[in-house]
């Protein structure tokens, strides 16, 4: 989220949401998304799943980041009351201009499943 409308959290977000998740998104609360998405592609798996959560107005924004990214099928999921939530992206090496990581680096291959 941007740094200037960290005031607006409800005081139980802001005590004990990590500090890190509420103020590294930088002014316009993108930032960590900016960080996180080319470095989740180096980590997981073809075909791994990325999702991120996201703070108001921000789902399209990093939709649009992930698909730079090297992920596809980037997708808005709402919450219960309707407000976009949360991106979730598939990790695709072979789109053009993203290389695979080589052997030694780790990769990970993570899913849930709804009960």
């Amino acid at each position: 989220m941007p740094v200037a409308e960290l005031g607006l959290l409800p005081r139980d977000v802001r005590e004990r949401e990590p500090r890190q998740a509420l103020l590294g998104g930088g002014t316009d609360g993108l930032a960590t998304g900016r960080r996180v998405q080319p470095a989740a592609g180096r980590l997981l798996a073809p075909g791994g799943t990325l999702l991120i959560e996201a703070g108001h107005g921000q789902c399209a924004a990093l939709a649009e980041l992930a698909e730079a990214a090297g992920f596809a099928d980037a997708a808005v999921h709402r919450d219960e009351d309707g407000e976009a939530r949360a991106v979730v992206a598939r990790w695709e090496t072979e789109r053009a201009g993203f290389e695979p990581a080589n052997e030694e680096t780790p990769r990970y291959a993570i899913s849930s499943r709804a009960p």
